[in-house]
């Protein structure tokens, strides 16, 4: 049997009716109305959206031709009293992936304005190259929640199963106090540690 490491660190909160609670949970822990939300287009929509409806100013940052992330842009966005970036790489529709010291390019960029980042990592393990998977992006930075669920590198999608990682032991009460009115009774692997 092969064994994957998922996350090195972290608290882990899990038993999520799949990503799409997960999502829901983490947005609203960490973003209120009036507040900075910055994330790239494309997108999957509800990055986009669940911010939105939570009364967010959003800014979506266009990926570059190549789907590269244009760091000048990226940069300004975060300097306008962001709160949080979310991150989706591998990324959902195009594939793209970046490498460690883009990412690490990111956190640095994140942690100079004291931004959050919500990552949602649901493709990560299916790189085509093992060397070329990045680490959760919670693992790396103390401000981070990374997203992941069963349905895609583990192909069980009828699991419904998803989870959030972080560091921070108070947004880690917060999300789970936010689960706890959603569902308490899922599939019977709903645990949370």
């Amino acid at each position: 049997m092969k064994t994957i490491i998922l996350s090195t660190a972290l608290i882990v909160v899990a038993g999520f009716a799949g990503a799409q609670e997960a999502l829901f949970v983490a947005f609203q822990a960490l973003v209120a109305a009036g507040d900075h939300v910055v994330c790239f287009t494309p997108a999957f929509e509800p990055l986009v959206l669940m911010p939105e409806q939570i009364g967010a100013r959003v800014t979506k940052i266009p990926l570059k031709s190549d789907w590269s992330i244009d760091f000048t842009a990226l940069e300004m966005a975060l300097k306008d009293h962001a709160k949080l970036l979310v991150l989706n790489f591998p990324h959902n529709p195009t594939g793209a992936h970046f490498s460690l010291g883009t990412l690490k390019q990111v956190i640095n960029l994140c942690d100079q304005y004291g931004v959050w980042i919500l990552s949602d990592e649901v493709f990560r393990v299916l790189e085509h190259n093992k060397q070329e998977r990045l680490p959760a992006v919670a693992d790396l930075y103390q401000r981070a929640v990374s997203l992941g669920v069963m349905s895609k590198a583990f192909a069980m999608p009828a699991i419904r199963l998803g989870w959030l990682l972080c560091q921070d032991h108070d947004l880690y009460q917060q999300m789970i106090a936010i689960k706890n009115h959603l569902s308490i009774c899922v599939s019977g692997l709903d645990v949370t540690f």
